[in-house]
């Protein structure tokens, strides 16, 4: 090895790296005339031996190499991470050991297999360059429909609505209602608080999305999605997010990204449905995608999510998904009680086991009595800023999933929704909430979204784990049958009875660089 270094240092001191160098550059304009000609696409034309033709999705890129190797080229992909998952492509390096005509075989047999692999995937030209910002791609010597976006003969009828107000509740609520806390009524609301907003991080933008099949008017798809700025980090370790929230006291979007993404930032529950009994199940999904692809163009946006889903529960979803160019992404587990069918409170002591049952039984039920639960709304704007304000101590320490703070407007809001439950939990003798629960309930199901604190008494009388109990029991005396407690204090929730799930959502970024950032501080979080 170290011969061949000091071989090498000796060749390119001396003369006779010149007429190397100069076949090398004469193969390289070769190279790129004939893509030229052929009428391939590059990304740039590159003065370099590396170069790159751009493919578009995964399995485009993957189908090409899968060819050319069978043809005898021993191209490589160049695909994520190393590239942004649809903007993948073939990678192949000019050297000196070859002659021109190998590369013009090559080229040749690229260019034969370019526009017809793009149409076996399902994709087109026309979808390769507007995912690299290409002009029209037309490969020389290929028949004209070869590549092509096929023409649209199918049987679905898409529907597109950019106001909650514009779909008919009934028709919404029964398919949508049982899903989360996006019924149609809470859903006007949003558009209410969030829309026409002078703060960048409280101005969405909602649009909902329906597939029918055209000949029995079955709904085989329905979703919502929202475009909103959302932190990077939200999903980070809680160190990386105290050190990022500090540079936002400078630059409040600092690593923040534009999103196209399934529900919004505030909804929570399975916001995709998906008729899978129907035959064109996927041709409906490859609809919204491309629905959500024009929303993230059109906004300029940098990201496109879909969530959240059941972790390992769905295969072939997830390899429909990643063939279309997201990636996984694993998130906080959920919280759930699926079954709140005791009968008293000594049943509900049994069913946790032993040691949650000790637990409940030391850090609880010993501090019932010292509380005052009130489940009438808020009304007055002096009560609602006390809760708002329990909210924001909450906020300004939640860095495990961080987030925009919310604005008082949804507060006041949500303390007028009729679907909106609102736990108030007072020492005894105050007129002052110590805690509060804001959740979402709709027939059997009930959803806890957002608590606020007072941490005074968090350690001396466990008011969190006090408003996780009263929550449940508050659930459990509505008559609900299922209870979602949300992200965040695992270990806290499954000791009043919860059980948490393995959570995913699937993501496509445009650009990396801020992934790469919160990478690198990762990985030097890490080492220290």
């Amino acid at each position: 090895m170290l011969g061949a270094a000091v071989a090498s240092v000796q060749l390119h001191n001396s003369d006779a790296i010149l007429p190397i160098q100069q076949k090398v550059a004469d193969l390289v304009e070769f190279t790129n005339n004939r893509i030229e000609a052929l009428g391939l696409p590059q990304f740039e034309v590159t003065h370099s031996p590396l170069f790159f033709i751009p493919a578009g999705l995964p399995k485009v890129t993957t189908g090409l190499v899968s060819r050319m190797i069978g043809d005898g080229f021993f191209v490589n992909s160049a695909g994520f991470p190393a590239t942004p998952m649809k903007r993948g492509g073939v990678r192949f390096m000019v050297n000196g050991n070859l002659e021109k005509e190998d590369f013009a075989q090559m080229l040749d047999a690229l260019a034969y297999h370019y526009p017809r692999v793009i149409e076996e995937e399902g994709c087109s030209l026309e979808q390769v360059a507007r995912f690299f910002h290409l002009p029209e791609i037309k490969i020389a010597d290929a028949d004209d429909s070869i590549g092509q976006a096929a023409p649209q003969e199918t049987d679905l009828q898409c529907i597109v609505e950019n106001s909650i107000n514009a779909i008919d509740p009934t028709e919404w609520d029964a398919i949508m209602a049982e899903r989360g806390n996006f019924t149609h009524s809470s859903l006007k609301m949003l558009e209410y608080v969030f829309s026409n907003k002078n703060e960048p991080e409280n101005n969405w933008n909602f649009e909902y999305f329906k597939v029918l099949d055209h000949n029995t008017g079955d709904v085989i798809l329905n979703t919502f999605y929202t475009t909103a700025i959302l932190k990077d980090d939200m999903f980070s370790p809680a160190s990386i997010s105290q050190q990022l929230e500090t540079l936002r006291k400078e630059d409040p979007f600092y690593l923040t990204t534009k999103t196209v993404l399934l529900g919004s930032p505030i909804t929570k529950g399975s916001h995709l449905f998906l008729n899978r009994e129907h035959p064109q199940w996927k041709a409906a999904l490859e609809l919204l995608i491309e629905q959500m692809h024009k929303k993230v163009e059109s906004t300029k946006a940098n990201q496109l999510m879909l969530r959240e889903f059941r972790k390992d529960a769905d295969p072939e979803l997830k390899r429909f998904l990643m063939d279309h160019g997201l990636i996984e992404v694993d998130v906080l587990d959920e919280c759930r009680i699926e079954d709140m069918s005791w009968k008293d409170h000594d049943e509900y002591l049994q069913r946790l086991g032993g040691k949650y049952r000790y637990n409940v039984r030391k850090e609880i039920l010993p501090f019932v009595d010292e509380f005052d639960v009130v489940t009438e709304r808020p009304q007055s704007p002096e009560e609602i800023r006390i809760c708002y304000d329990l909210y924001c101590n909450v906020w300004e320490q939640a860095f495990e999933m961080n987030v925009y703070r919310l604005p008082y407007s949804y507060f006041e809001s949500i303390c007028h929704h009729p679907e909106y439950d609102i736990i108030r939990l007072y020492r005894k003798g105050t007129d002052t909430p110590v805690g509060v629960m804001f959740s979402h309930r709709r027939d059997k199901n009930y959803q806890a979204l957002i608590v606020g604190l007072d941490y005074r008494f968090v350690r001396s009388m466990n008011t969190y784990k006090q408003m996780l109990y009263q929550t449940v029991w508050r659930a459990w005396e509505l008559g609900c049958e299922q209870l979602d407690l949300a992200f965040t204090a695992e270990l806290e929730k499954k000791k009043v009875g919860a059980r948490p799930e393995k959570v995913c959502i699937y993501v496509q970024s445009m650009d990396h660089f801020n992934h790469a950032v919160l990478s690198t501080m990762t990985q030097a979080a890490l080492v220290k």
